[in-house]
């Protein structure tokens, strides 16, 4: 009997103790569910470069590894192929998965937006929170709360232009697709279809296949409206960009070529359409030079290039006001100072064999000492100058008549030319004297400047050599007419000592523009001046 009521009552105990645990084992799922997509919430919003990203869009025409053959099709006009191209799954499904019974074009692979919107959801759930996880989520007010709200924000902002791309990449394929199926293969619509969707391709990265749908657009449009339309300008030059992104030297330059040539065959066109892009790619080589300015043949290529389309831009656009477009007299002058600089260097037994290195009609694309491009420089970057100041004389435009007459006094300036620059200097200033009170231009005549300091096209940034350097001060001494008279010494004890005598020697190359009081030369004068001194083979710079 003892026994028997020593087991109930061992039962009991062991039944009310498992209870609690029983209970708390049903509830906890629940809590650490909820507090788990608290946390992946949190994490998603707090984490910069988390959210979405597009995925690579159903473009089964626009695929890379579809074979030339296909694409001619395409281009042939035959609709059917290109449906049947449109058919195939982003995945590269087998072109005959096609839902014959809906009408409604298949959606393309968007980003992965129902993932990430279901853990957003979660934010709205409210659950209980212990002490600890209060005292966690209370606002701290320091600067790295600010940059971690900053970072947040941004990461929702990318988010959401992230669905934007995708929605809409979504809809113009969507548009694209009925273009198909219900335009005649060479429809303008078809083709602003395949514009549309070449431009969203590009917006979001996809390079290679917005080319794509770009060539089939230009197609169409060339058989509507003919090859010499100007209306294709518009899809060349998204092609030309395309390719510059892309990296493709040889293809942006084709492109922009058969703008020019639209143009050419086009005289009545009045408008700047291709000038930024010429004037855009001229000084980029030209930095591109600047970047390392060598004598070698890739860099006088270079060089070259870069004189070519810019000579191409004052050709193209010589008829247009000054006021609506300053064309590149300044770099072109730079040019011919450059090449003066490096003719003396020039490999002559090195060849270039691209004929736009020059623009002659005479060159017909054999091989062409490098040299000989050259030609003269001193006389190239004069005759630069000289359109500029018969273009500001024509036009009777005052303020550049001076700007160009101080700009020949420049250049002849820089080849030490200097009774010639002082005679072009003084021209400027009597030509000054009617300008009104105030005029920029009469400031340039007040002050010494560095040459080559020529009015540009486009602004240019300065452009320093990728080496270690040092800038070392130096106190010159200039003659009346701007020549370097004295470089001063430094201190024994300054710690930039060792490099005084490099800073001398680089001093007494530089070329200055004198100042001008009155009309007349100033007396001699002391600058203070920061010479940049490049770092030899593993010399160790100081830390000033």
């Amino acid at each position: 009997m003892k026994i028997n009521i020593v087991i109930w009552v061992s039962l009991f105990v062991a039944a009310s103790l498992a209870t609690p645990f029983v209970v708390a084992s049903e509830k906890s799922p629940e809590d650490k569910g909820a507090w788990e997509i608290r946390a992946a919430s949190s994490s998603l919003e707090s984490s910069p470069g988390t959210g979405p990203t597009v995925e690579a869009e159903p473009r089964a025409l626009l695929d890379s590894e579809q074979s030339s053959e296909s694409k001619e099709g395409v281009l042939d006009g035959d609709k059917e192929s290109s449906a049947a191209l449109l058919e195939r799954s982003p995945k590269g499904s087998a072109n005959d998965q096609v839902v014959e019974e809906s009408k409604e074009p298949s959606k393309p692979v968007a980003a992965p937006l129902s993932q990430t919107e279901s853990v957003d959801e979660t934010n709205a759930i409210e659950s209980p929170k212990t002490s600890s996880q209060v005292e966690r989520e209370l606002p701290v007010e320091s600067e790295v709360d600010e940059e971690k709200k900053t970072d947040v924000e941004a990461v929702a902002e990318q988010k959401k232009e992230t669905r934007r791309l995708s929605n809409d990449l979504e809809q113009q394929f969507k548009a694209l697709r009925r273009s198909l199926e219900t335009e005649d293969a060479f429809s303008l619509q078809l083709a602003e279809d395949y514009f549309g969707y070449g431009k969203l391709l590009r917006e979001s990265g996809e390079l290679e296949e917005a080319l794509d749908a770009y060539i089939n657009a230009l197609h169409i449009q060339k058989i509507n409206h003919g090859i010499y339309a100007p209306e294709q300008r518009l899809l060349l030059k998204e092609l030309f960009e395309t390719h510059y992104q892309l990296g493709n030297v040889d293809k942006y330059e084709d492109y922009l070529e058969r703008i020019l040539w639209v143009e050419k065959k086009n005289p009545d066109l009045d408008d700047d359409f291709s000038f930024q892009m010429q004037l855009d790619l001229g000084n980029q080589y030209l930095d591109e030079y600047l970047g390392n300015p060598t004598a070698s043949s890739r860099k006088v290529e270079t060089l070259l290039r870069a004189k070519g389309h810019l000579r191409a831009a004052v050709r193209s656009h010589k008829h247009r006001p000054l006021e609506v477009n300053f064309l590149p007299y300044g770099e072109l002058a730079l040019i011919g100072y450059l090449e003066n600089r490096i003719l003396g260097n020039v490999d002559e037994t090195s060849y270039a064999i691209d004929p736009r290195l020059k623009r002659s009609e005479d060159l017909s694309g054999n091989e062409h000492v490098l040299i000989s491009y050259l030609g003269n420089p001193f006389a190239s970057g004069k005759a630069a100058l000289g359109g500029y100041l018969k273009k500001a004389t024509d036009e009777e435009n005052l303020d550049h008549i001076v700007g160009a007459l101080i700009a020949l006094g420049d250049y002849h300036q820089l080849f030490k030319k200097n009774q010639a620059a002082i005679r072009f200097y003084k021209l400027a200033w009597k030509a000054g004297e009617k300008l009104p009170d105030g005029s920029l231009r009469l400031q340039e005549f007040s002050t010494v400047t560095t040459l080559p300091s020529f009015e540009y096209a486009k602004k240019r940034v300065p452009i320093i050599p990728n080496r270690p350097s040092i800038l070392v001060p130096v106190k010159i001494t200039l003659h009346g007419d701007g020549r370097v008279k004295e470089v001063g010494k430094l201190s024994e004890d300054n710690v930039l000592i060792k490099f005084a005598s490099r800073a001398r020697r680089a001093a007494k190359n530089l070329v200055f523009r004198p100042s001008l009081i009155d009309g007349e030369l100033s007396d001699e004068q002391e600058i203070d001046y920061q010479i940049r001194v490049y770092a030899r083979k593993n010399e160790v710079l100081p830390d000033v």
